[in-house]
């Protein structure tokens, strides 16, 4: 029987996920093989199967858990009955400095994956974490007048889009939260309901 890992030491499960966010951050699903990970993880082929099946399980478990780690940021952050443009702006800091990762990618790569499932519960966790707190705060922005009504995916798609496009230009951490706001803030600007 193997003894426990000193306290502080990484488990083999731990090390095969540390090294799948490093190469599924930067690249994707199908660019990445077992062998990088085996190798980033300092780890034998046995310890990837026994804890997560294939390559597509661990992208599938490191996927769940990288969109729990968002929701709670986000739920940790939400400010129940604040204004449309402060949850929308407060939603969007938390999200840019919370996603470290290619969440386009992601995105692109479930997909692909084999197994039906696999697809499932990237796509769910992903609808859980990203894209059903923003679609609630617009729900509730269209129901109460203050949004024009327009088709609920749109609206989240642009937010969404833009936050990425963000994102996506290297903008400096320190500098996310202000970008954050400016987005918001135009995003608010042009779907607000106009008085007539």
């Amino acid at each position: 029987m193997a003894a426990a890992p000193p306290n502080g030491s990484a488990t083999g499960k731990q090390k095969v996920l540390a090294a799948a966010h490093t190469l599924f951050s930067e690249g994707s699903y199908g660019d990445i093989g077992v062998a990088q990970i085996l190798e980033r993880a300092g780890v034998q082929a046995p310890t990837l199967y026994h804890h997560f099946g294939d390559k597509e399980g661990l992208f599938v478990a490191w996927a769940e858990q990288a969109f729990q780690r968002i929701e709670k940021a986000v739920n940790d952050s939400a400010r129940p009955g604040a204004p449309t443009a402060d949850a929308l702006c407060n939603y969007a800091a938390t999200l840019l400095t919370h996603v470290n990762f290619d969440l386009p990618q992601v995105l692109r790569d479930a997909p692909r994956l084999a197994k039906p499932e696999s697809r499932d519960r990237v796509l769910g966790a992903y609808m859980q974490a990203v894209y059903e707190p923003l679609a609630t705060l617009l729900v509730q922005a269209i129901a109460t007048g203050e949004f024009r009504h327009e088709s609920l995916a749109q609206l989240t798609d642009v937010f969404l889009g833009g936050l990425l496009a963000l994102r996506n230009a290297h903008v400096p951490i320190e500098a996310m939260e202000t970008q954050a706001n400016w987005w918001c803030l135009a995003f608010v600007r042009a779907f607000r309901q106009r008085s007539a």
